[in-house]
């Protein structure tokens, strides 16, 4: 469970990476 725990935390921080410069991108 703590291994499924920090994956999906590191997933949600690439995925919040992503959402910035996709941002950056559109303005």
């Amino acid at each position: 469970t703590m291994a499924l725990l920090l994956i999906l935390i590191l997933t949600l921080g690439l995925a919040y990476e992503w959402i910035q410069k996709g941002l950056e991108w559109i303005e």
